[in-house]
């Protein structure tokens, strides 16, 4: 049994209402009985993860659509990130990826560089992404 698929049926046991997300790559992916609801609500391919388990997915770039559809679908989704195994619910998996944008934006600013016009567009950027990670 796959690391993933060990840890989705330990959620389901936990809570077999909430469609569990896992973040593989650029994709999302939906296993067993989440990929059939997923793939019947979506009109997504489902496909075989291994011989016993079945996934759907789509790309990553695409969560904030799906999201919405889940909301109107009274869907409830938290998303698993595969490489450290960490649950999140939806918000807080937006909030941890645009922290994470921040954080990647302040690294990248070469401050020896800045004139004083440049210096102060990029706090206004800060700002403006400061509001987007507290909603």
């Amino acid at each position: 049994m796959s690391k993933m698929f060990k840890v989705y049926t330990d959620l389901k046991k936990q809570d077999s209402r909430t469609v569990y997300l896992f973040k593989s790559g650029i994709f999302f992916l939906c296993l067993n009985e989440d990929a059939v609801l997923i793939s019947n609500l979506f009109n997504l391919k489902i496909n075989h993860l291994n011989d016993t388990v079945i996934k759907c997915a789509f790309p990553c770039n695409s969560l904030e659509k799906y999201l919405k559809q889940f909301h109107l679908h009274n869907i409830i989704a938290k998303i698993i990130d595969i490489n450290n195994l960490q649950t999140y619910t939806t918000t807080e998996y937006k909030g941890s990826q645009n922290t994470e944008k921040l954080i990647n934006y302040i690294e990248n600013i070469d401050i020896d560089k800045l004139s004083i016009s440049e210096a102060y567009s990029t706090l206004e950027e800060l700002k403006e992404l400061v509001k987007i990670i507290r909603g």
